[in-house]
C-alpha cells in the first residue's frame, strides 16, 4: 500500500490533466459540402477555414468519445455453469460538441449548412398567389460519403520538462444528426450557446510528443485525405 500511495503522490507532482486544453478540427472531403460550409464562414475568431476543407473551431464544450462492447450470452457452455457473457464487437457512442456564438452566429450557420448538405431540397415552382405548402418542397437524401467528415479532437498537456504531449482522437465518417434548440429570452443577457450531436463509424487513438514529432497532425490529415 505504501508503494501505491507514493506512486500516486509522484503522479500528482507531475501535474494533472485539465479539461480546457484541446482543439477540434473538421476535415471535409466532398467539394459540394465544403462549398456550402465555406459560404457561411465569416471573419470571426471562433472559426478558421483554410479553404481546402480543413476547419478549426473553438468549441467551448467537447468530449473524448467513449466505447462499449456488443455482448452476447450463452448457457451451458460448461457443465455446472450458468449464463456466460462474451464480446463480439465494438459500439461507438455518439458525441456532442458545443460552441459560444459570436456576433456573426458562425457556429450555428456552420452546423446548419453541414446538416442541410445531407439533403437536396428543391422548391417546386408555384403560380402567383398560390400558398406555399408541404407539397411545394421535394427532399432527396445525398449519399453518406458526400456529407461525412473526419473530426480530429486533440487533447494537449505540458509536462514539468516543458514537453508538449498530446492524445488525438480521429472520428471517421462523422456528421451532425441533431442540432439542439437554441433558447432565446428577455431578461439578463447571456452568451448564446449552440450544440449538436454527431454520429461516426469508429475512432482511432494516437499519442505523440510535439518535441519529437512536430508534423504529426499534418501527416495525419494527409493520410485521411488519401482514404
Amino acid at each position: 500500500m505504501a508503494t501505491s500511495i507514493s506512486q500516486f503522490v509522484n503522479s500528482v507532482k507531475e501535474g494533472m490533466a485539465l479539461s480546457t486544453q484541446y482543439e477540434v478540427t473538421f476535415l471535409f472531403q466532398d467539394d459540394t459540402t465544403k462549398s456550402a460550409v465555406q459560404k457561411v464562414i465569416d471573419d470571426s475568431s471562433s472559426t478558421t477555414f483554410s479553404g481546402d476543407g480543413l476547419i478549426t473551431t473553438l468549441c467551448n464544450e467537447a468530449q473524448l468519445p467513449g466505447v462499449s462492447s456488443l455482448t452476447g450470452q450463452t448457457n451451458g457452455l460448461y457443465l455446472g455453469e450458468g449464463q456466460v457473457n462474451y464480446s463480439y464487437g465494438k459500439l461507438f457512442t455518439d458525441i456532442s460538441l458545443g460552441w459560444h456564438c459570436d456576433k456573426y452566429m458562425v457556429p450555428l450557420k456552420f452546423l446548419q449548412a453541414w446538416h442541410d448538405s445531407q439533403f437536396t431540397e428543391d422548391m417546386v415552382r408555384i403560380g402567383e398567389g398560390e400558398a406555399v405548402t408541404r407539397s411545394s418542397f421535394k427532399n432527396r437524401v445525398r449519399y453518406p460519403k458526400s456529407y461525412q467528415a473526419n473530426i480530429i479532437i486533440k487533447k494537449d498537456e505540458i509536462d514539468k520538462t516543458g514537453e508538449f504531449k498530446s492524445i488525438v482522437y480521429t472520428l471517421l465518417d462523422a456528421f451532425p444528426y441533431s442540432i439542439d434548440a437554441t433558447p432565446l429570452s428577455f431578461g439578463t443577457s447571456q452568451l448564446l450557446n449552440v450544440s449538436a450531436s454527431f454520429y461516426y463509424s469508429k475512432y482511432v487513438v494516437d499519442t505523440f510528443s510535439k518535441t519529437k514529432n512536430d508534423n504529426y497532425l499534418k501527416q495525419l490529415i494527409d493520410k485521411l485525405r488519401g482514404r
